[in-house]
């Protein structure tokens, strides 16, 4: 299935027919329980672990915590949210559309496979279903350490989801890395204002 454009009636459309659709992410599970180290990531995928430091304010680790799960970040990073909740729960749809042909943006639809909002290390998983341009998982983990210290740590795995996309596979690493980058950089932002 090649990544639909879509407006913003189309994305919730697409959310909604997607609500029992299994996840692409083969191996799912891939980047293992947010609250332990990930596992090694799986072969024949591209992998991404990025790692930030956000501060060691009070407040911090919630702030990041309510723009993450939230889908602010992805809305800061330049993405329209769709999602079933306003605040990421397991199982949920979330459609993020990336900005295209005017009111078109490519849809790029994910589950959240896991959430969690307690404890120094906070986050969610989000797994790839049908439409979106690869196969994988993306895990957002927030960690308070002992220095007090929160830090983010981006870990993905993914590969073309369609024999089209992967003859682009260079230029999908590429948009992937910015991605990350506007995704790092919009989390930090929105912490800021705190």
């Amino acid at each position: 299935m090649t990544p639909p454009l879509v407006t913003r009636a189309g994305a919730d459309r697409l959310r909604r027919a997607l609500a029992d659709a299994p996840s692409t992410a083969d191996p799912a599970g891939g980047t293992g329980t947010i609250g332990t180290d990930p596992p090694p990531l799986p072969a024949g995928h591209h992998h991404a672990v990025r790692i930030r430091t956000l501060g060691d304010r009070a407040g911090l680790l919630e702030r990041a915590t309510s723009v993450l799960c939230g889908y602010e970040m992805h809305r800061r990073a330049g993405f329209r949210v769709d999602a079933d909740h306003p605040f990421a729960r397991a199982g949920d749809v979330v459609v993020a559309t990336a900005p295209a042909l005017g009111p078109l943006g490519v849809a790029v639809p994910c589950r959240v496979t896991q959430v969690v909002t307690t404890g120094d290390r906070r986050g969610m998983t989000l797994a790839t279903l049908p439409g979106h341009p690869v196969a994988g998982e993306e895990r957002f983990e927030l960690r308070r350490g002992a220095d007090g210290i929160v830090r983010v740590v981006i870990t993905a795995y993914s590969r073309p989801a369609t024999s089209l996309i992967a003859r682009t596979a260079p230029a999908m690493r590429l948009g992937q890395q910015v991605v990350t980058r506007a995704f790092l950089a919009a989390l930090r932002r929105g912490v800021a204002r705190s």
